[in-house]
């Protein structure tokens, strides 16, 4: 079983190792057919993904995705954060569980 993270942001791996405890995830820039094809049944997927990828991650791994819940107020958007800056808007993991019907 693998726990995969999704994100192109070096901070937010940082912020998840160590306040969120994720220590041995394997990082994964994009979601694309080679990380879909390398996922498996029991596997882990956290990150920031639209509907129906997560609804894939669920589909494939049997398992909720876990979404890396932020809300990152205008002026920030667009900025590469630092993980202090991640610690101050207090994000969350929240579990979803998506099928496509």
């Amino acid at each position: 079983m693998t726990t995969y993270l999704i994100t192109r942001h070096l901070a937010t791996v940082d912020f998840l190792k160590t306040e969120f405890g994720y220590k041995n995830v394997t990082v994964i820039t994009h979601a694309d057919e080679k990380f879909f094809t390398a996922l498996s049944l029991g596997d882990n997927v956290i990150g920031i993904l639209p509907a129906p990828l997560m609804a894939k991650v669920c589909d494939k791994t049997q398992k909720p995705f876990s979404h890396f819940d932020i809300s990152i107020p205008p002026e920030l958007r667009g900025k590469e954060l630092s993980v202090d800056d991640l610690k101050k808007l207090s994000p969350k993991i929240t579990k979803f569980w998506i099928r496509i019907w």
